[in-house]
């Protein structure tokens, strides 16, 4: 596992609860020392074991966990340079959805060894959609809905995400995440320039 994925979940935590709660999780996981490298490539067990620790020592589940890590990752000010580069995605949602497919390998490309969810999209009718991920461990479509989630208040959009539980299979874990737009101008979006700060 990528540190990049292992220090973003690290840095969620202390700055959604507290310093003091991610060395407790980081007590109860075993990772000594508790400060992860972002370069620096982990066992397939860590993000795993962070996630548990986290849900015993938060009391959350851990779906709503990462969902909540997924929202974080796009709405926190310090990290609006993420929320900018998905919306280069396009300047609609509904491109940004077409263009989850590309994630997996934009993620290599920007960041060598970086394994982000393999993702395809299907579309049932109108503004109805269906995003089918696989990844090594569970959770990465309870990720993507909360970046949906805050990424549809982005562009002012509408939207009924749902996501049905995930599957395992051999390699991997199979997820779902249900997209329904229902309203494409339900609210003014934020403000995004291309080449401009926003």
């Amino acid at each position: 596992m990528h540190g990049l994925i292992c220090k973003g979940f690290e840095l969620f935590v202390r700055a959604t609860w507290s310093d003091a709660d991610w060395l407790a999780i980081a007590r109860r996981a075993k990772i000594d020392p508790p400060e992860l490298e972002a370069m620096e490539m982990y066992g397939e067990d860590m993000l795993p074991r962070l996630v548990f620790s986290s849900s015993r020592v938060l009391r959350r589940p851990p779906s709503a966990l990462l969902e909540d890590a997924g929202h974080w990752i796009v709405t926190d000010p310090g990290l609006d340079s993420v929320r900018r580069l998905v919306r280069f995605a396009g300047p609609t949602y509904e491109e940004l959805l077409w263009s989850l497919g590309e994630l997996r390998a934009r993620g290599r490309l920007a960041v060598p060894g970086l394994d982000l969810p393999e993702c395809r999209l299907e579309e049932r009718g109108p503004g109805d959609y269906r995003i089918l991920l696989h990844w090594p461990m569970p959770g990465a479509a309870a990720v993507l809905a909360g970046l949906l989630r805050a990424m549809a208040d982005d562009y002012g959009v509408l939207a009924l995400i749902d996501r049905p539980p995930c599957t395992s299979r051999p390699g991997g874990w199979d997820g779902v995440v249900d997209v329904q737009l229902v309203d494409l101008s339900h609210a003014e979006g934020r403000d995004f320039a291309f080449g401009a700060a926003s």
